[in-house]
């Protein structure tokens, strides 16, 4: 009996130290984003996660039509990419210990130690855009968190006027940050 309990202990110690334990984080934006510049953050519960890799996609749109809240439920995950908007990587300089990841990202503007592997496209109004976010395990492998979906909404006039995103919009809900 003792004997089943160590070789149990020992084979869940091997599995969180070799990595296969993953982080599952909740993505979001920060409340005090810009409409046009969304800031990105990652959380668990309420501990901050650091960001080790972001990828924003555009997804395709089938016409001009306003992508309605009902719709997202048809456009999801089903759509697919038609260009990557930014991709980021956390790559820091091995000379400076300093250098941490961040927890909180805003769009197009890498921080010190990131660097962009795809530079940041300009974000359009009324299009559906999905982020990704990466945590690396000790075995240096990515493991991705939940996607979150967000779409920059315009008034008539065109200007941006609020981001609307979720985790998973139809169950969960939708949030809106409106430009102030």
């Amino acid at each position: 009996m003792m004997r089943d309990i160590v070789v149990f202990l020992i084979g869940v110690g091997c599995l969180i130290l070799s990595g296969c334990v993953a982080i599952r984080a909740d993505p979001s934006l920060h409340p005090h984003s810009a409409v046009i510049t969304p800031t990105f953050c990652l959380y668990k519960g309420n501990d901050p996660k650091p960001i080790v890799s972001i990828m924003v996609e555009r997804r395709s749109k089938d016409d001009d039509q306003k992508i309605e809240i009902m719709e997202w439920r048809r456009k999801l995950p089903w759509a697919a990419s038609d260009q990557n908007a930014w991709i980021l990587e956390y790559a820091p300089d091995p000379s400076d210990p300093y250098q941490k990841p961040f927890t909180c990202i805003t769009y197009g503007k890498a921080p010190p130690g990131y660097k962009q592997e795809t530079p940041a496209m300009p974000l359009i109004p009324e299009r559906l855009y999905t982020v990704s976010f990466a945590n690396r395990t000790r075995s240096n492998s990515k493991r991705w968190a939940r996607t979150l979906f967000f779409i920059i909404r315009a008034d008539p006039t065109g200007r941006p006027v609020k981001v609307e995103y979720g985790i998973d919009p139809v169950s969960t809900g939708i949030r809106v940050i409106n430009q102030e």
